[in-house]
């Protein structure tokens, strides 16, 4: 199987340290809406997969079921989603000793006791759970 560019490309910016979780997954479903016009369905991508030689010579092996591998990684990648929707990053803080800075620069225990104040603002109460969500807490 031969990659074309703009396939290693996705690949790259997927494995990317430096990227981050959003980016990456926006990359790996790009690579997969790209090999899908190439490809059937998985199936004729598995064999095609298979029957590609390795360094060695030797055909490259499956080593998982690829239903169960796409089902694990669409599941994790949903939840990223649902998690990361609402992230709040760049709202300021409205009080306190961070009144100000970006949520995304406010710690996350500060977070946590400000959520335990029982005469805090409801939607700010929203918006802070939904940074500590974002952080996966």
């Amino acid at each position: 199987m031969e990659l074309s560019d703009r396939l290693k490309k996705f690949i790259k910016f997927a494995m990317d340290p430096a990227a981050t979780r959003n980016e990456k997954m926006i990359a790996a479903l790009k690579f997969f809406e790209e090999l899908g016009k190439d490809y059937s369905d998985a199936y004729v991508l598995i064999e095609a997969l298979e029957a590609a030689p390795t360094e060695s010579g030797e055909a490259a092996a499956v080593v998982e079921d690829p239903a169960e591998f796409f089902s694990r990684h669409v599941e994790q990648m949903q939840q990223e989603a649902t998690r990361n929707a609402f992230t709040y990053d760049d709202q300021p803080c409205p009080f306190g000793k961070h009144k100000g800075k970006p949520l995304r620069e406010v710690p996350t225990g500060w977070l946590q006791w400000a959520c335990r104040l029982p005469d805090l603002y409801a939607p700010t109460r929203k918006m802070f759970e939904a940074q500590l969500r974002h952080r996966g807490i």
